[in-house]
């Protein structure tokens, strides 16, 4: 770190002579070879020597501003780790060197009666050091607002999350706490993550079932995976019935668009439970059922087109019974197999989040049309 070297003079002798040769005095009272660190650099001179008043921009502002503008922003995920380590290290110096300098208050006697910069902050920080210190930590916070949208992944926020959090911890030991500030940057962040995941999901499942060729041949993987549940639920403890239940449903390896949607969902929630905070619980929940209901809504406009009577274009093939039972057995599949267990799911990341879902109204449409037809 650079350093500057300063030297404390003797203090000059009153020797009878003009008020400008003790000034003139005063002005060499510092000089080389005293070591001060980096941050000191930003006070202004006065201080030293204690002549002048009212000093406020006493920290360089551009000096914190050029250090972040050298970091390279190419990964969003990098960048908010080494601007973190950068603020932690910068406040923290600047805190612990300004009170080894001027102490825990700041200058109450020689402030004008009625002047803000000589109170102390509840922090305990003095005032002109706490609002500068308020403004590098809202700065920063900005920062990080403005940079969690272009994380993807809901294991590298949760990192990031982690890092902050340390931050905030170390700064809490000179009165910067700013980790209540955290969850509400994080919670939107991370609401973004699974809205787009449920958003790539449901898009991908109305592209499938547009064009897909529905199959009555049973999936020979799926005769296999029902011979292991039924031994697995036959054995003894309790290990492998949990196991089984949250395993998901062998049948939907019938029907390959319900079993990539599940997939697809599932991995969004795999993602989401690294971050899952209290707030998510209701908006999550919402985000959830509108996927599903969005599916069922697919599959009932599949219907319509090409097997509702008098309603298929000239170019769509007659469907045969067989064809029809196995698009109604994947609209079974999804509305009374994939929709509660994804529900249950839900109700894993969040504890007790299972009863936000609704999956029963997000699939009453399909039910009450196909199913039960």
């Amino acid at each position: 770190m650079p350093t500057v070297k300063y030297q404390f003079a003797p203090a000059p002798r009153d020797d009878g002579g003009s008020s400008q040769s003790r000034n003139e005095a005063m002005s060499v009272y510092v000089l080389p070879p005293i070591w001060y660190p980096d941050g000191v650099l930003g006070l202004d001179p006065g201080w030293y020597v204690k002549i002048g008043g009212g000093a406020n921009d006493f920290f360089d502002e551009d000096r914190a501003d050029d250090a972040v503008a050298d970091l390279d922003d190419g990964n969003a995920y990098d960048y908010l780790k080494r601007l973190t380590d950068l603020h932690r290290v910068h406040l923290f110096d600047v805190v612990m060197q300004y009170r080894a300098i001027f102490g825990d208050a700041d200058g109450d006697d020689e402030d004008d009666e009625g002047s803000s910069e000589g109170t102390t902050h509840a922090s305990g920080l003095p005032g002109l050091l706490y609002g500068w210190s308020a403004h590098r930590v809202g700065e920063y916070l900005a920062l990080v607002e403005k940079t969690l949208p272009r994380i993807d992944e809901g294991g590298a926020l949760a990192s990031v999350m982690e890092h902050c959090g340390y931050c905030g911890g170390s700064l809490a030991r000179v009165g910067l706490d700013f980790r209540p500030m955290l969850p509400p940057l994080f919670a939107d962040a991370a609401r973004g993550i699974f809205t787009r995941a449920m958003d790539a999901a449901a898009g991908e499942f109305e592209r499938t079932v547009e064009t897909h060729r529905w199959a009555t041949a049973p999936s020979s993987a799926a005769a296999r995976a029902k011979e292991r549940e039924r031994d697995a639920s036959g054995g003894d403890g309790d290990g492998g019935g949990v196991e089984a239940a949250s395993a998901p449903p062998y049948a939907l390896l019938e029907h390959v668009p319900i079993a990539a949607l599940t997939n697809a969902i599932l991995a969004a929630l795999n993602d989401l439970r690294h971050c899952a905070l209290p707030q998510l619980r209701q908006p999550l929940a919402d985000e959830l059922r509108a996927c599903i209901e969005r599916c069922a809504h697919a599959l009932m406009r599949v219907e319509a087109r090409r097997f509702g009577r008098g309603e298929r274009s000239a170019g769509d093939e007659d469907p045969d019974a067989g064809t029809f039972n196995a698009f109604t057995g994947a609209c079974k599949a999804l509305a009374e197999v994939a929709a509660p267990y994804l529900e249950g799911c839900y109700g894993r990341v969040f504890r007790g989040g299972e009863k936000l879902v609704d999956v029963r109204g997000a699939v009453a449409g399909l039910k009450s049309s196909i199913v039960s037809a």
